[in-house]
C-alpha cells in the first residue's frame, strides 16, 4: 500500500518537477582535454555566450562565427583529423570551456534565451573545451538577449 502511494504521489509530483521549456539542441558536439599547463585565455572568440553556470572568470562560454577562427581553434587544442565542416552562414560554434553536456539554448527562469548546460565530472587535473554547433539565429539572440 506505501508503495502504491508513493507511486501516485510522485507521479502527481513529476510534471511539476519537469523543466516544459523546451530548447534547441546543438547539432554536432566535440569534446578536448586541455593540458593544466596550456593556456586557455587566448582562444579566438567573437564573444560571450552567457550560461546557466554563469560564475565570473570561473566558467567561460563563448562562439565563433568564421572558418578561420574554427580553424585557428580546432589547431590550437592538437586536434587530429580534418577539420569538420561547418556552415557559417547557418551556424556557429559554441566553446565552453568545461566538460559540458546536453547543451542547448533554451528560455531561462528571466525568459530570456541562455546557453544551458550540464557538467560531466573529470577525473584528472586536465582543463576542457566542449565545441557545440547551433544555429547562427540561435546563438544571437542570446548575445542580443543579455547585452
Amino acid at each position: 500500500m506505501r508503495k502504491w502511494c508513493l507511486t501516485i504521489l510522485l507521479s502527481l509530483a513529476a510534471p511539476a518537477l519537469a523543466d516544459d521549456r523546451a530548447g534547441v539542441p546543438a547539432t554536432k558536439t566535440w569534446e578536448f582535454s586541455i593540458p593544466a599547463e596550456k593556456e586557455l585565455g587566448k582562444l579566438p572568440l567573437d564573444g560571450a555566450v552567457p550560461n546557466n553556470w554563469e560564475v565570473p572568470d570561473k566558467l567561460r562560454s563563448g562562439y565563433l562565427t568564421t572558418k578561420e577562427q574554427f580553424a585557428s581553434l580546432w589547431k590550437g587544442v592538437g586536434a587530429t583529423g580534418p577539420l569538420p565542416d561547418v556552415d557559417f552562414a547557418k551556424s556557429s560554434v559554441v566553446v565552453v570551456e568545461e566538460r559540458a553536456k546536453n547543451l542547448e539554448i533554451a528560455d531561462f527562469r528571466d525568459g530570456k534565451p541562455i546557453l544551458r548546460f550540464a557538467i560531466v565530472g573529470r577525473k584528472t587535473t586536465d582543463r576542457y573545451l566542449t565545441l557545440a554547433v547551433f544555429p547562427k539565429d540561435a546563438v544571437d539572440s542570446v548575445v542580443k538577449a543579455r547585452k
